[in-house]
């Protein structure tokens, strides 16, 4: 009973805190939101780590971070929000955008990088549940023929993994249309509110076997 109400409890911290930021039903307080999701995050609540997260890469209520707002983020998705997701430690938050087309968009970089100038770049899109084909599988195909329609014959593709709700997937590209040398190990997750596509991708045409092995590793487990 306890582990209920506790949970109860920091649940409400963390919609308190959104009202707070959205100056919902109260005034704008960003400083009171910034304190509840603060207290929630620590609680364990992986609604408030995610928020908390972004409310340190955007500088709401304390000076931008990207350290840190990567480290909670990282939490948020250990804990299962909005999927689960074992993400590597020490890289930070590179950019992070709304799209109303695109869904919420989450890049980040390894360490001593930049998004503007990296080497490894890690992607996480949340999407609507109306984006891409009715099956992953499906999506994965429409990505491929979009590929390959704009750089004929320079992707190479391969299915890693495979269910009804989610694929996990690589592939390697000569360059093109711009493009450098790249390879990329990705998962693409249904759900039934939203979709996710999630990408490791480095500027090389074979990535270090370590890496690839541990990508792969990484998205399988994802759900």
């Amino acid at each position: 009973v306890y582990k209920r109400q506790e949970q109860g409890h920091v649940f409400a911290q963390h919609n308190l805190a959104r009202m707070y930021l959205a100056g919902t039903g109260v005034q704008q307080d960003f400083e009171a939101a910034f304190a509840l999701e603060t207290s929630a995050a620590e609680l364990g609540d992986p609604n408030a780590q995610y928020s908390l997260g972004l409310m340190y890469y955007n500088g709401v209520a304390v000076p931008s971070d990207s350290t840190i707002a990567y480290d909670w983020i990282s939490k948020s998705f250990s804990n299962g929000y909005p999927f689960t997701l074992n993400l590597p430690p020490g890289w930070t938050v590179g950019h992070h955008t709304t799209d109303a087309q695109k869904g919420d968009i989450l890049e980040f970089v390894s360490p001593g990088e930049s998004v503007d100038d990296w080497n490894e770049l890690i992607t996480i899109q949340r999407l609507p549940s109306s984006w891409g084909h009715p099956t992953p599988q499906g999506t994965l195909e429409h990505l491929n023929s979009v590929r390959e329609q704009a750089c004929a014959g320079a992707t190479i593709w391969k299915t890693i993994d495979s269910s009804d709700e989610s694929v996990t997937f690589e592939w390697q590209a000569y360059p093109c249309d711009g493009w450098p040398d790249q390879h990329e190990i990705s998962k693409i997750v249904y759900r039934d509110s939203f979709r996710v596509l999630i990408h490791y991708v480095v500027k090389q045409y074979s990535m270090p076997a370590k890496n690839r092995t541990d990508w792969i590793e990484r998205l399988t487990a994802a759900e």
